[in-house]
């Protein structure tokens, strides 16, 4: 039985990908919980390269191809003229959740409850070109906030083993997902230098407002915002599959279908 704190919340300016849902249809999403981790947590790290045509809208996929046991995942395709940024879209889901609308014609039928996930994939996922982050406050070395080394899941690496890592990538040499944060300037010519703290640190960081969020980063050393940069297209995070939503009235046949999948479905009047 779902509470209030985990269905998805109201942006009170609409979402990024549209101001207001189309009543009847089915949302997949993953609601807020405060019982919930970071929304760090769920970031792709490294970010998983999509090497197969893009798809509009959603897709219900298998997570191993050619497995005959494969779990089957709700693919994702966040328009990066929505979202600039795979930051965006996080940031987003951060404050209210996620709620993707789906066609009724997804083979809800594949996907698990418990077991399946959402799965974002990202046309600006994985940078294709040399940057420099800004080093900690502190001088410190080390991995980026919510980075999986960090979270100690791989490896426990000391201050000397990364004194030599270039900041925002891995020991191994590939991207850190979370420098996607600090990069987001480069594709938002709109950003301003953040007022909510000093002198010396309206220099340094820098705010995106966008439709339902503003969150600040650090402005890269290089490259400098405005150059044409090559991205890759990559999974960039994945979140629990935790239920679906209707809006004001439920479509009778989809929700019947649902519910014989396992998964609730839920109207709310928004």
């Amino acid at each position: 039985m779902l509470v209030s704190v985990d269905v998805t919340q109201k942006p009170p300016h609409g979402r990024g990908c549209g101001k207001d849902r189309s009543e009847g249809m089915p949302y997949a999403c993953c609601g807020l919980s405060k019982f919930g981790r970071p929304i760090e947590f769920f970031l792709k790290d490294e970010a998983a390269l999509w090497a197969t045509e893009w798809k509009r809208g959603s897709q219900v996929l298998p997570r191993n191809p050619g497995d005959p046991n494969t779990v089957y995942d709700l693919y994702i395709f966040i328009s990066k003229k929505d979202y600039p940024s795979p930051t965006d879209f996080w940031m987003e889901a951060s404050r209210f959740g996620v709620s993707r609308k789906i066609s009724p014609s997804q083979k809800f039928e594949l996907l698990t409850p418990g077991v399946s996930q959402m799965r974002f994939v990202h046309a600006r996922s994985i940078p294709k070109f040399d940057y420099v982050l800004s080093p900690p406050e502190n001088g410190q070395t080390g991995p980026l906030y919510g980075c999986k080394f960090q979270r100690g899941e791989d490896a426990d690496f000391s201050d000397k083993t990364w004194a030599n890592v270039p900041r925002g990538y891995h020991p191994d040499g590939q991207p850190c997902t979370h420098a996607l944060r600090d990069l987001a300037v480069l594709l938002h010519p709109d950003a301003v230098p953040w007022q909510g703290g000093d002198k010396q640190e309206s220099r340094e960081y820098f705010q995106i407002t966008n439709a339902s969020t503003t969150y600040t980063g650090r402005y890269p050393i290089l490259p400098s915002a405005g150059e044409e940069l090559e991205w890759a297209t990559g999974v960039f995070m994945a979140l629990p599959l935790t239920h679906f939503e209707f809006c004001k009235k439920a479509d009778a046949n989809t929700q019947e279908r649902l519910n014989k999948t396992g998964y609730s479905a839920v109207t709310l009047d928004y």
